[in-house]
Parts: structure tokens; C-alpha cells; sequence
């Protein structure tokens, strides 16, 4: 991220180290013959990032009186392979320090206040503004409310939790104003609250990845240093790359559906808890995408995903027990150093592997998978190093190139979805 001031920030999310060649200043995206651009000469290198942490580096330039809006940043790899970056030039009140220094409590008219809650009026509500819960407070929604959020509408929890308590016959409704809009989603961080947030009979549609201006995160719906129950519930329509990404925290998701996402539906980092009794349809990414996490599933439904039904990654421990897969590019893949059993599962109408087993990152190793009662396409991918057992019978693994895997799957993805 570059500022006003002259200060750039440059994360190294990979495992080789970079080395910073130079930096130029434009006036556009796409500098034409007539744009101006002025270049910084900086060659200085950047350490790989380990697992444990990301590598960042800090670089201080002069910038003239020329309102330049764009910076190009022009690196190499290990093996000097030339590429280049460019990022807007962003007002230093956006860095990372200053993200909470500004807080503006938007409460909608409709809300009122008891003790350590805010409390959503009973009704149909056009929210045309940003529900903005002040720190240390809570937002209740209670049965057969239905909110039509415009949008730049979100909602936003800091240091409390929700509690949305719809009822079978008298759900919540949260979706866009209009049909052929979204709306930009829902970030609970709690904190480590010892309480449970709550969406229990809410149905939600419509909704892309949460954005106030000042943060922006992957999923609609986000939950981080949380304890949360899901249960009962719909989301339908996720425009973002997760319907649900949850981070650093304890999760119960049960009797839920989620259908229509354009990437994952449930995204999990450090978590830990169960999903059961919950299913998925036409989801564009992953069904349930696991990282880190210590996860139980239980009565699992996946239909037509177009990238995998069940992704376990990055020391991912995973317990599956009756899971029904149809129409998946992957129905399970247990990859860097992930572990998983399962039993009762069943994948057909297979599109490239019923099971996958590798290592992807340099910084893991190997992957373990175990099931037993298994009805599948017998279509696995096994790197050699990997251990599958199915019903008792080791599987032996090939050796592959993952990064040529992964282009030649992301072209065939890209096929499934024009098509």
C-alpha cells in the first residue's frame, strides 16, 4: 500500500525472497505517451514470509508537489523474473494504525437502546445507511423483521456480538433494496467475548464482500475473534469471495443452505467447531474451504461446486461422517500437512477427482486422508509423499507438478464457467 506521505508498505505473501528494483509515480493506471511519471531507484530485497509470519518491508520516498494518484512498483523473483505492481495512492488516514481512531456510531431510527443492547424495531426497514453498532455493544434482531439495505448499507459490530433470533414461522429476512443489487455485508469482530453471536432462522441473499471505506475483508458475512452459532438459515446470492468467512473462532453451523455463491461458500482460518446437517448448491468456488482449523462434519449435502466440495488445508484436522457429494471439479482435498478422516461418504458424477491429496506450499508437508465406507468415482490425485487409506487399502501416490495442476484446473474452471 503506497500514501500520501511517502510511505509504502509492501507485504511478501510468498515463500521467495523479492528483490524491489524501482518505483514509478503516474498520473493513470495505463501511463500513455503524455503521462507523467517520475521513477525512484530503489533496489533493496525483501525476506520471504514463513507460515508463522509475513515478511514486510517499508520504503520511504519524497514525492514532489505533483498530485500523482497511482504507484508502480517493478520487482523480481529468485530467478530475476521481472513484474510489476501497481496500487492507487492512498490518504495516510487509511493506514493501519488509524483503521479504528475514527469511530461514528451510525444508529439507524429504527434502533433503540437498552443496557449494553441495541435493539432493531419489529418491522419492514429500508436501510439506506451503514448500521454502525458503537464498540462494546451488542445488535439484536428479533423475529419477522425484514431489512432492505441499500447499497452502500452494512453492518458493522466491534467488541459485541449479534443476536439475530428469528423463529420458523416468523424468520428474518436481510437482502438487498433492490432485486438486481447487493449490499456490503456484515463484520462481527468480538474480541473473544465469552458469548455466542447468534443467526438462528435468518435468511440472507444479495449480499457482496464487506466494505466500509476503510476495510475491506473477503467475506458477506464475517465473523472474527468470535464464538458463533449459525443455525437455521439461508444465504443465497454471495457475491463475495466467501459467503462466510470466519477467523480465530469457535463456530457451530447447523440445518443451514447455502446456495448461488460466486466463489466459497464457508471459509474457515483457525477455526474450530462443526457444520451438520447443511447443504450446498451451485457454488462457483469451494463448498467449505478449511485452513488451520479443527473442524467436524456431520450430514453433509454438496451439488454442482464448481472447485472443491471439501478443501482442507495448512494443518487442517478434519473429522467427516456422512457426506454426499454430485457434479464437484474435487469432491475432498487434503493438502500441506492437513489430516483427514472420514466415514459414510459418497462423490459422484465426478468432473476431475474425487479425492486430492498433495503438497502445495513449500513451507508444509505431505497430507494425510482416511476413509472408510467410500462410494466414490475412483478418480483420485495422490502426490507421492501423501498417504491415502480407503476401506483399509493404502493408495500409492505420482509425482506431478502442483503449480501446473493448479493452471491447468483454473483453465478448465474458467471453461465450466463461460460456458
Amino acid at each position: 500500500r503506497a500514501f500520501d506521505d511517502g510511505e509504502i508498505f509492501i507485504d511478501n505473501l510468498t515463500s521467495e525472497k523479492l528483490n524491489i528494483k524501482s518505483v514509478l509515480l503516474k498520473e493513470e493506471v495505463i501511463c500513455k505517451d503524455k503521462c507523467k511519471k517520475i521513477v525512484r531507484k530503489i533496489n533493496q530485497d525483501i525476506k520471504p514470509s514463513s507460515y508463522e509470519k509475513v515478511a514486510t518491508h517499508r520504503i520511504k520516498i519524497t514525492l514532489d508537489q505533483n498530485n500523482y494518484k497511482f504507484l508502480e512498483i517493478k520487482y523480481g523473483d529468485e530467478n530475476d523474473q521481472p513484474y510489476s505492481l501497481t496500487e492507487r495512492i492512498e490518504q495516510s488516514y487509511l493506514k493501519k494504525e488509524n483503521f479504528f481512531k475514527i469511530k461514528q456510531a451510525e444508529i439507524n431510527k429504527n434502533i433503540s437502546i437498552k443496557n449494553k443492547d441495541y435493539i432493531m424495531k419489529q418491522g419492514t426497514h429500508i436501510i439506506e445507511k451503514p448500521i454502525i453498532i458503537p464498540p462494546g455493544y451488542n445488535l439484536i434482531i428479533n423475529e419477522g423483521t425484514t431489512l432492505k439495505m441499500s447499497e452502500n448499507a452494512y453492518i458493522f459490530v466491534e467488541n459485541g456480538l449479534v443476536k439475530f433470533k428469528g423463529k420458523i414461522d416468523s424468520p428474518i429476512n436481510i437482502g438487498s433494496l433492490k432485486n438486481n443489487s447487493k449490499w456490503k455485508g456484515i463484520y462481527v469482530n468480538s474480541n473473544l467475548i465469552d458469548d455466542n453471536s447468534i443467526i438462528n432462522y435468518v435468511d440472507i441473499s444479495n449480499i457482496s464482500y464487506f466494505d466500509n471505506g476503510k476495510i475491506q475483508l473477503t467475506g458477506g458475512l464475517n465473523f472474527i475473534n468470535s464464538n458463533v452459532e449459525i443455525t437455521n438459515s439461508k444465504l443465497e446470492n454471495s457475491f463475495s469471495e466467501d459467503g462466510i468467512n470466519i477467523v480465530n473462532s469457535y463456530f457451530n453451523i447447523k440445518f443451514s443452505h447455502f446456495k448461488n455463491s460466486s466463489s466459497d461458500a464457508i471459509d474457515i482460518d483457525f477455526g474450530i467447531g462443526e457444520i451438520s446437517n447443511t447443504s450446498f448448491y451451485d457454488i462457483k468456488g469451494d463448498a467449505i474451504d478449511l485452513s488451520g482449523s479443527e473442524v467436524s462434519l456431520k450430514t453433509i449435502v454438496a451439488e454442482n461446486i464448481y472447485d472443491k466440495a471439501i478443501s482442507a488445508g495448512e494443518e487442517t484436522y478434519l473429522i467427516i461422517e456422512d457426506l454426499e457429494i454430485s457434479s464437484s471439479g474435487i469432491g475432498i482435498a487434503s493438502k500441506d500437512s492437513s489430516r483427514v478422516f472420514g466415514k459414510n461418504i459418497k462423490i459422484s458424477k465426478c468432473k476431475l477427482y474425487d479425492l486430492a491429496v498433495f503438497q502445495k506450499k513449500s513451507y508444509f508437508s505431505s497430507a494425510y486422508l482416511e476413509i472408510n465406507n467410500l462410494s466414490s468415482c475412483n478418480l483420485p490425485l495422490i502426490q507421492e509423499g501423501s498417504e491415502v487409506n480407503i476401506d483399509g487399502k493404502k493408495l500409492i501416490g505420482d509425482i506431478f507438478n502442483v503449480k501446473e495442476l493448479y493452471n491447468e484446473n483454473l483453465k478448465w474452471e474458467m471453461r465450466l464457467r463461460f460456458q
